[in-house]
């Protein structure tokens, strides 16, 4: 299961005739991880298996050290205690070819704040038919990555961390943080 938690701060204090509306801004206080594998060659048959991942924690104590102020544009700031183990793999099964715009696949985790270790390990199995004769005697590969060496190896608090994996001739792995805001402020 994956739960996120938001915490709210003042986007804006009340002033004036509006003084009875109070703008609340929601900051997610988890990280999330999304697993894009995309095929770059039209003319293959790729096929995605699976894709894993593994060594990466699931439980921590977290507070917040200091909550933003209204009008200052800043973020909640949160102290997170790592507990637990790292021995959680998160597997998503797959035997599909890819869709309109090349995805073959798509995995999210949402996770608590944590600086990635060398035991942080992405892995994608998948087969290919470069002949695209969709014969029985395809190859399947098996391609790991220790998440670590990318950047950012640090999952911070309210940060969507996007991999994008392409398949092409060989196996690429690019990394980036992307917005993740689901809305922008409630009023009431």
């Amino acid at each position: 299961d994956m739960v996120d938690y938001m915490l709210s701060h003042a986007y804006k204090v009340a002033d004036g005739n509006n003084n009875h509306i109070v703008m609340l801004y929601m900051q997610h206080a988890m990280a999330c991880a999304e697993f894009v594998v995309k095929q770059q060659i039209p003319e293959h048959n790729v096929i995605l298996k699976s894709i894993s991942l593994t060594g990466i924690y699931r439980s921590a104590t977290m507070n917040c050290e200091d909550q933003a102020n209204a009008n200052s544009g800043g973020n909640n700031v949160w102290k997170t205690q790592i507990s637990g183990s790292s021995d959680v793999a998160y597997t998503k099964q797959y035997n599909t070819t890819k869709d309109q715009e090349g995805t073959l696949g798509r995995m999210t985790v949402l996770a608590v704040p944590q600086q990635l270790s060398q035991a942080t390990e992405l892995t994608v199995v998948y087969t290919v038919d470069e002949d695209n004769n969709q014969s029985t005697d395809q190859a399947e590969h098996t391609e790991v990555f220790e998440l670590f060496n990318y950047t950012p190896y640090v999952w911070e608090s309210g940060h969507k961390i996007r991999y994008t994996l392409t398949i092409n001739t060989g196996v690429e792995l690019e990394a980036e943080i992307v917005d993740w805001i689901e809305a922008g402020y409630i009023e009431g």
